[in-house]
């Protein structure tokens, strides 16, 4: 059994926990533009964020998507690229 109670995850026993569910890309790309530094500044800088995906074409869409709906130009800009082998 798989337990979220302990400090290291039970498979690769890392600290980053291993999720096994499909990620909720909306909300990591809401929490990325809204993060903040300790001081209050704003974690990203104004400019172009690179987001590299290679994996299976299935996931493509909704990532892509997520780069485009939070992509700001006043703030930052997602710049979604692709590989595939």
């Amino acid at each position: 059994m798989l337990s979220s109670d302990n400090d290291r995850d039970p498979i690769t026993n890392m600290k980053q926990k291993t999720y096994y569910k499909k990620p909720d890309w909306n909300k990591i790309f809401r929490n990325l533009v809204n993060a903040k530094h300790e001081d209050g500044s704003d974690y990203l800088h104004k400019g172009n964020v690179g987001v590299f995906y290679c994996g299976t074409p299935l996931a493509m869409p909704a990532i892509n998507g997520a780069c485009t709906r939070f992509s700001n130009m006043d703030r930052c800009n997602f710049r979604f690229h692709r590989e595939n082998f």
